[in-house]
């Protein structure tokens, strides 16, 4: 039975409105950001499950396999942070497409190892290689839809759709690898799963970092964080040294480029108190004092 006063057919107006948010977003990546992403995540959550079968397969030892698992695990959660570093610092499409060609051979040479009856040792360091050059397209992703929502000055509410969309892409490609991996082990052969998870990150990740969209996340040209900044103020005039002397009028000049700790308060009459560094000198109770964080 359809609502009252709406005709049969028709969309509800809240649903209308979800589609139309769901459109935007697949306006701002494009519709193939959205696959190549997908696509080249999915090997993240195969290639550690399809390992550890990969191994107990060739082996026989589940010692071994859960060596490899362990180690490729270990090199993923070691180095991720040290990839989105290097992405946040050099931009994604260079980091993304370098770790994407350098995992698919790291996966391919894993499984050529177990092949030939590699030692558990080794087969360990080639797992650990292959979890360290995980190029972890999520991250990158959802970096990439922000830049550009911000770019195009879309609402918050298709930022947030959007953000939503990643993460289902990202808890489908994890409830979807190890089945597959699964279903591959048990239809042929573990080593099957692997081949096709090096060949999604080298073919999808490469396409995923060199899409036109990766230029919305390239840094823009100033000095690095933690050094001072030099040139004019934003509000006219050199910018002040670090120092903790009292700066007459910062709370109003200098908060824009500087956090400030401290606060202006009490009344304004002349106190005779020693301040913080021991300088001795007649402060007034109420200016500000700040110290530069």
């Amino acid at each position: 039975m359809t609502a009252p006063g709406r005709r049969r057919g028709t969309v509800a107006p809240g649903r209308r409105g979800t589609l139309r948010t769901y459109r935007d977003v697949i306006g701002l990546t494009k519709p193939w950001l959205p696959v190549l992403s997908f696509l080249g995540r999915l090997p993240t959550a195969t290639v550690q499950f399809g390992s550890v079968l990969l191994v107990a397969r060739t082996s026989g030892s589940l010692a071994a396999a859960g060596l490899t698992g362990g180690a490729l695990a270990l090199g993923q959660a070691a180095c991720g942070p040290l990839v989105g570093r290097l992405a946040d610092r050099h931009g994604q499409r260079t980091v993304v497409h370098v770790l994407s060609l350098a995992d698919a051979a790291a996966i391919a040479a894993l499984v050529a190892g177990a092949l030939a009856g590699a030692g558990g040792p080794l087969l360990a360091a080639m797992g650990a290689g292959a979890g360290a050059t995980v190029p972890l397209v999520g991250p990158p992703a959802r970096a990439r839809l922000v830049a550009l929502a911000r770019r195009s000055g879309s609402p918050d509410a298709t930022m947030g759709t959007g953000l939503s969309f990643e993460s289902t892409l990202d808890e489908i490609s994890f409830v979807l690898g190890p089945a597959l991996v699964g279903l591959a082990s048990v239809l042929a052969h573990p080593a099957c799963a692997l081949g096709a998870a090096a060949l999604l990150v080298g073919v999808c990740g490469t396409g995923f970092a060199l899409h036109p969209t990766a230029a919305a996340t390239r840094r823009a040209a100033g000095p690095r964080p933690g050094r001072a900044a030099t040139g004019p103020h934003p509000a006219g005039g050199p910018l002040p040294a670090r120092t903790d002397r009292a700066c007459p009028g910062a709370c109003t000049r200098c908060a824009p480029r500087r956090p400030i700790r401290g606060r202006c308060s009490g009344p304004a009459r002349p106190t005779s108190r020693r301040s913080p560094g021991g300088w001795g000198r007649r402060t007034r109770r109420g200016s500000c004092t700040p110290r530069w964080g």
